[in-house]
Order: structure tokens, then C-alpha cells, then sequence
């Protein structure tokens, strides 16, 4: 039977760890589409997001995207891998825009859980108290020596994060992560 979305998809993870109080799972196989336009366009005001800060839409069909402000006139939509046609059809036609797919570039990891916040801080530069970096708050950091994208993307009342890297670096920052969730789950034992 063919794919009906293009190649096959390989992630670059193999280690995940799932599970409380702590887990770290593999979301690479999401859409991740770029958009760049004017901050102050009509692109950006159908985004409905700031710099810094992310936001959930759930579309009529009951598809969900994350629309991520991640700089200044640049914006990433997550969402599953066959909403890419979806997401630039959805764009005003703007001459200004670009909108790249990089769904293939980027890996996409989550850390989930009560010790989440715990294990980032041990591997990022960045303060991720509540007051700093509250959810959907939308950051760039240093994970592992690594610059990535990342969002606080609570699920279900529980603190988790979403992590965005080239997908060059996606297998061993996953590989780092599930070492480093490992230590904390049996320190915690």
C-alpha cells in the first residue's frame, strides 16, 4: 500500500522512557511547518500568536495545531504530519510570506511529567519557573549544549515541554534526555 503522505517517515530517536513521574517520548513525525512574514501582517494576525508564546487551535474537522511565536516574525505550527497542506492553505495569500515545511528537518521531543521542569534545569540554560516560563510560553535554549526551540505545553494539569532541534542532533539529545530521566526516576525511588 503507498503512503499517502509522502515518504516513509524515519525518526532519528530511538530512546524514549514513558511513564510518571517522569518521560521523554518521540513526536518527530509531526507537522512542523515555518512561517515568516511581517510581525504586523495579515499573516501574523491569522496566527494569533506573539514572539514568546504559543497558542492551541482546534480546527472544525477536530484537528489540533500548536501555533508557536518563536522570533519575531517567525512562527512554527506543530500539528499532525497530515495537516501540512492544511496549514498553508489556511494562510492569507501574503507576497511577503514564506512557509516552510520542515516536518523531515526537525525532531520533536517531549519531556513530561512532575520532574520535567527538574531534568530540563540540569540540561538548560534557561529559568523555567513558573513565573519565567509559564505554559505555552515559547523559548529558545541550550538543552545538552544543543540550541533548540522549546515550549511549555502543559498537558492534563501536568508541566511538560515540547523540544524542537535539527534533526541532525534529534537521536542523541533523546539518547541524553533518557539518561538523564533515568538518573532522576531512580534517585527518586
Amino acid at each position: 500500500m503507498a503512503d499517502t503522505h509522502g515518504p516513509r517517515f524515519r525518526s532519528p530517536v530511538r530512546a524514549t522512557i514513558d511513564g510518571a513521574p517522569l518521560s521523554v517520548t518521540d513526536h518527530t513525525d509531526s507537522a512542523k511547518v515555518v512561517v515568516r512574514a511581517a510581525a504586523d501582517g495579515a499573516t501574523a494576525q491569522a496566527l494569533g500568536v506573539r514572539f514568546a508564546r504559543a497558542r492551541r487551535v482546534t480546527r472544525a474537522d477536530g484537528s489540533e495545531w500548536l501555533v508557536v511565536g518563536s522570533r519575531p516574525g517567525e512562527w512554527m505550527v506543530i500539528a499532525g504530519r497530515d495537516q501540512v497542506a492544511s496549514i498553508r492553505g489556511e494562510l492569507p495569500a501574503d507576497p511577503v510570506a514564506t512557509v516552510v515545511d520542515l516536518t523531515h528537518g526537525r525532531a520533536l521531543l517531549r519531556v513530561a511529567g512532575a520532574l520535567s521542569a527538574r531534568l530540563l534545569a540540569g540540561l538548560c540554560n534557561v529559568d523555567l519557573s513558573d513565573d519565567m516560563t509559564p505554559d505555552l510560553a515559547a523559548f529558545s535554549g541550550s538543552v545538552a549544549g544543543v540550541m533548540c526551540d522549546l515550549v511549555r505545553d502543559d498537558m492534563a494539569g501536568e508541566r511538560s515541554y515540547l523540544i524542537c532541534v535539527d534533526r541532525s542532533y534529534g537521536g542523541w539529545l533523546a539518547e541524553v534526555l533518557v539518561d538523564a530521566a533515568t538518573r532522576i526516576r531512580q534517585h527518586e525511588r
